[in-house]
């Protein structure tokens, strides 16, 4: 699920092209980290030159600050080089935002106090099952899927952006 997200946030940056004041897209997560992601999204547009990397190759080489072992020589630097030039020219456009605690309802805050600042293109949120319930219910009501999804389509009607949640 979360590779298919990565995809489509790719897919919309793709398409907003050269905007000189771009929509700027969040991707919310509840299960991993920025750091995480940010590899695989290096993987996804390095693996979109056909000289792909693995996220696990991506993460080796920058943690060990550019050191490859023996066995991954045939990785192609320029590649990998050329998907974090592609990401520093984004850096504007797109926000990871890892908060495995949040309720929807921090969810909302945030994206409404970036509408303050910015249009937002598309908010993806990657493990939506694990959005807490808001601290004003009691443990006895059932927060379930029907009212996240009636909470985050107001959202999207509100903000005038897509929603994808999985």
């Amino acid at each position: 699920k979360t590779s298919m997200l990565l995809g489509i946030l790719l897919e919309w940056m793709g398409q907003t092209g050269g905007d000189p004041d771009p929509e700027v897209f969040l991707f919310y997560s509840m299960d991993e980290s920025d750091v995480r992601l940010y590899h695989r999204l290096l993987s996804l547009v390095a693996a979109e030159t056909g000289n792909g990397w693995t996220i696990r190759e991506v993460e080796n080489y920058l943690r060990k600050q550019g050191s490859l072992p023996v066995d991954h020589q045939l990785l192609d630097l320029e590649t990998l080089e050329q998907a974090r030039q592609r990401f520093r020219d984004w850096e504007n456009r797109f926000q990871l935002i890892y908060q495995p605690g949040w309720t929807v309802a921090e969810v909302e805050l945030h994206a409404r106090q970036t509408v303050g600042s910015r249009q937002v293109g598309g908010i993806l949120i990657d493990h939506m099952q694990r959005l807490c319930a808001p601290k004003v219910m009691s443990r006895t009501q059932n927060f379930d899927g029907v009212q996240l999804g009636h909470r985050l389509k107001t959202l999207a009607v509100e903000l005038s952006c897509p929603i994808v949640a999985s």
